[in-house]
This record gives structure tokens, sequence and C-alpha cells, in this order.
């Protein structure tokens, strides 16, 4: 539920020498409770999530005070328009 009413967040993934690597990104939650993230392929993100599929996603609230992190694997899938998204699958 709070996923789908805060919408910006910090993607954090692994780079190959195993430090975190945070990125800014809007986030989108269907009615499945299923969480996207829009990537582009020459962004060190992307190649963080090919090698290595843990995310963790930091949501936060305007007052800063309050968020919610969530952790998972990502997911490639294909938005249909030769476009590539990654997204946390539900844990």
């Amino acid at each position: 539920a709070y996923a789908r009413t805060h919408q910006r967040c910090v993607l954090v993934t692994l780079k190959a020498d195993g430090r975190p690597q945070s990125s800014n990104v809007l986030a989108i939650t269907d009615e499945e409770g299923v969480v996207r993230v829009s990537l582009t392929d020459s962004r060190a993100k992307t190649a963080n999530l090919r090698r290595d599929p843990r995310v963790s996603l930091h949501l936060v609230a305007d007052d800063f005070w309050s968020y919610v992190v969530l952790e998972g694997e990502a997911a490639m899938t294909d938005r249909g328009d030769g476009v590539r998204d990654r997204c946390p699958i539900r844990r």
C-alpha cells in the first residue's frame, strides 16, 4: 500500500566489487503489487542488475522521515516497444 502512494525512491544495486550503487528513480506499483522502475541500457544500475538481480528499493515520503524499504530480486520485462524494464519481484 505504501508503494502505491509513494513513487520517489532510491534503487540500490550491487557493483561488481559488492559495494552498493544507489540511483534515484520513480516507481509505479500495479494492482498485483509489482513495483516497476524504468531503466536505460547504458546505465550502471542496469549492468549491475544483469550481473546480480538483488535489489533494495527505498521509498520515501515527502516529509523525508517516513519510508519503507522493499528487498527482493529484479526480473527483466519487455514493455513491447523495444525498451526493457527491471522490476523487483514481490516477496
